[in-house]
């Protein structure tokens, strides 16, 4: 996928459309990009067609070796996946986005495997 330009970006706020909340940005592109229409393919199978998002935000949560959680806002797009594997990610429009706005996805996927914070409550 081309390189895309960077972004201004206008505000951060916290989406509350996902439990936690997640950290996500109001962005605008250049107008060139912003004017393109394009294909953007997305974990899971999902495309979308349009121009780059004006909001946006991610988190990936590394759940074991080949295995992550990711929610995604993407306009008023709200997409969450349990099971994802490091080439479903990789071969998504995430790594362009994020490397517009300064981000490497390499360095989110390899973050340390996710340990159970809170354990399971058992039925007494």
């Amino acid at each position: 996928m081309p390189t895309l330009p960077q972004p201004e970006v206008l505000s951060c706020y916290f989406d509350s459309g996902f439990s936690p909340c997640l950290a996500a940005m109001r962005l605008r592109w250049p107008a060139p990009s912003a004017g393109g229409v394009r294909g953007w393919d997305l974990p899971g199978g999902v495309r979308l067609t349009g121009p780059p998002p004006e909001a946006f935000g991610v988190r990936l949560q590394r759940w074991g070796d080949d295995s992550y959680a990711a929610c995604l806002l993407w306009d008023s797009m709200r997409l969450q996946w349990s099971a994802l594997t490091r080439a479903q990610v990789l071969d998504s429009a995430l790594a362009p986005i994020l490397a517009a706005l300064g981000g490497d996805l390499g360095y989110y996927l390899d973050q340390p495997v996710t340990q159970e914070i809170t354990p399971f409550l058992k039925a007494s």
